[in-house]
């Protein structure tokens, strides 16, 4: 395309849709809201508050413990699946000057351990600050026994994508931390760096997986190769 010309509206459309995961679509949406205009940034909280509106008594008693720093206490075991989707509810309904539930949502983010997500990491260190990582080694890949089987499984014998998917929570969490106007800076520098571990996790996970499913096809295109079908020549070979 173009320059300044992006593409059709349906591709981008297309791309935000089906293509970005939550945290990303969150930072993609966020980015290009603070490269709007005052005016454009007015009519579009009109359009948002209208949209809102219609799913206020839906979410009204949510929004009422989201904004309440004495039930937010409650929510303390991070690794628990259900803790961790209340969290993501409470920081989408927070209110931008409610300080005081920010600060025990902070508490609770702040004691997350991305490595406890991965029972093959065997203490390779993340960074602490979010700075690069050099040299870590594949020890979080699976070992043997999990490509035959089918599908990428540790050997406690949690699936890849289960753990995959704890991940893209955590990283949605930190995301929406690092960018809620009602954690002051420090906090959201904190969460960002820790949202720096997140994804570098995720994306030796996804360099893992590839490598995985190259070793997947190599293998059966020499097992294609090597022995002979019933047809009395091998794959490959003319008859």
């Amino acid at each position: 395309s173009p320059v300044g010309q992006p593409g059709p509206p349906m591709a981008v459309f297309e791309w935000f849709g089906l293509h970005l995961s939550p945290a990303k679509r969150i930072e993609f949406m966020y980015g290009l809201l603070h490269m709007c205009q005052p005016l454009e940034i007015r009519f579009l909280g009109s359009c948002l508050e209208d949209l809102a509106r219609k799913d206020v008594h839906v979410f009204r008693d949510f929004e009422i413990t989201a904004n309440c720093q004495t039930d937010l206490a409650f929510l303390k075991d991070v690794s628990d699946p259900v803790v961790r989707s209340k969290l993501l509810v409470y920081l989408s309904l927070l209110r931008s000057g409610n300080r005081e539930c920010a600060d025990t949502l902070y508490r609770a983010l702040s004691h997350i351990d991305p490595a406890l997500y991965l029972n093959t990491y065997h203490g390779v260190p993340l960074s602490p600050r979010g700075g690069n990582t050099q040299n870590v080694p594949d020890q979080h890949c699976p070992r043997e026994g999990g490509i035959e089987s089918g599908r990428s499984v540790h050997p406690s014998g949690t699936p890849l994508e289960a753990e995959s998917g704890s991940l893209e929570h955590l990283a949605l969490l930190f995301t929406m931390a690092s960018l809620h106007p009602a954690f002051p800076f420090y906090q959201r520098d904190t969460v960002r760096h820790q949202l720096d571990n997140v994804e570098l996790v995720l994306e030796e996970r996804m360099d893992c997986h590839k490598r995985m499913s190259f070793q997947c096809s190599s293998r059966v295109e020499f097992v294609l190769l090597t022995y002979p079908t019933p047809y009395g020549h091998r794959a490959g070979e003319s008859s």
